[in-house]
């Protein structure tokens, strides 16, 4: 009995060492199902959010580049309108230098610094000059920056419009010399 007990022995050891290779094969494939129907599908999430994040990153920095060329542009339009108003204060600042009017309008302005409202009959008589050419140059002078003279109308055909000298009329006339 013990070569049967030994034999049985045998083929029972080798039907142990069989069920364990057969058990570790269960887990194995156990284990390849829990891949598939858990892991993968988790990688595969993670992959699209990766994705995803990649294009929000990519739309940011399209935002972002766009942003700096709209700053860029108004950084461009401020620096221009920047030195619009320096020119504009330099040319005030100094008029002797910038403005210069011509003889019919200095003599306009010289002939108004008395502060009286003139009309441009008046003024065109004094000067030796057309009333038309004389309004002229009284428009002229209205729509000058500085303002070199006042308007005064009035809706009235029966009221004639009349002009006089403004503070920077009298200013020219003093960086000038012409007024004492």
């Amino acid at each position: 009995m013990p070569v049967i007990t030994t034999v049985v022995a045998t083929a029972l050891a080798t039907a142990a060492e069989k069920l364990v290779g057969l058990s570790q094969k269960l887990d194995e494939l156990a284990t390849n199902r829990l891949l598939r129907e858990h892991v993968i599908p988790v990688r595969e999430e993670i992959l699209r959010v990766k994705e995803l994040v990649f294009e929000a990153k990519q739309a940011q920095f399209s935002e972002v580049a766009k942003l700096q060329q709209e700053h860029a542009n108004e950084k461009s339009a401020l620096q221009k309108h920047n030195d619009e108003l320096i020119a504009t204060i330099q040319r005030l600042e100094s008029p002797d230098k910038q403005l210069a009017l011509d003889e019919t309008k200095t003599a306009i302005l010289v002939f108004l610094s008395d502060g009286q409202e003139r009309p441009s009959y008046e003024i065109a008589a004094h000067l030796k000059i057309g009333e038309e050419f004389a309004i002229f140059h009284l428009n002229d002078l209205a729509d000058m920056t500085p303002k070199m003279i006042y308007v005064f109308s009035n809706a009235s055909p029966r009221v004639l419009t009349k002009y006089s000298i403004a503070q920077d009329g009298r200013r020219y006339l003093v960086q000038h010399g012409l007024l004492k």
